[in-house]
């Protein structure tokens, strides 16, 4: 599942970063994009991956009386987590500081703006799953007690791609 996670979470971001690139000729949103789109792959990848390498022998991962030595996975969820949330507000606010600049009706910027705000959302869950890593973890049941961590991965990773989906649907909606 943490595989399935970080890429969805990664490929998502990245489609909306390039769906930002696609509408923005601004230089210093763009320069900024790509940044976020660098700081992105590399957690998501980091994330994705990142577990295979955390316990020596990998089973320790799962089961906790295994000989061996695990990193810090506390600190390493929460890392990911609190880049994962720092991302999204990025995302969420990135498009509306390159859109103000445009000379477009004002109601037509609040339009856009509270469409792009339907990504707030995903921040919400992103936030709420950082909250609850430091209690899945104190228990010593892990994958008993992580389960509703779980639940808010799911949550934030299909809010995420509905609101990827949201700024191009207008030409659908016209139609019906």
């Amino acid at each position: 599942g943490a595989v399935f996670y970080g890429l969805s979470t990664m490929f998502t971001k990245i489609s909306i970063l390039l769906f930002y690139l696609g509408l923005s000729p601004f230089e210093n949103f763009r320069i900024a994009a790509y940044l976020v789109m660098v700081v992105t792959v590399g957690y998501c990848l980091t994330g994705a991956f990142g577990f295979l390498f955390f316990c020596r022998p990998i089973r320790k991962y799962w089961n906790v009386i295994t000989p061996g030595s695990c990193v810090n996975i506390g600190a390493t969820y929460l890392a990911n987590a609190t880049l994962n949330v720092a991302t999204d507000i990025t995302l969420l606010f990135l498009p509306i500081w390159m859109m103000w600049g445009l000379r477009m009706p004002i109601l037509q910027k609040l339009g856009i703006t509270a469409i792009l705000m339907a990504g707030s959302f995903v921040c919400v869950a992103s936030i709420i799953r950082l909250e609850l890593i430091p209690s899945g973890l104190a228990d010593p049941d892990t994958t008993w007690r992580y389960v509703i961590n779980l639940i808010w991965c799911i949550i934030e990773m299909y809010t995420g791609i509905i609101c990827a989906c949201l700024p191009i649907m207008k030409p659908f909606a016209r139609r019906f």
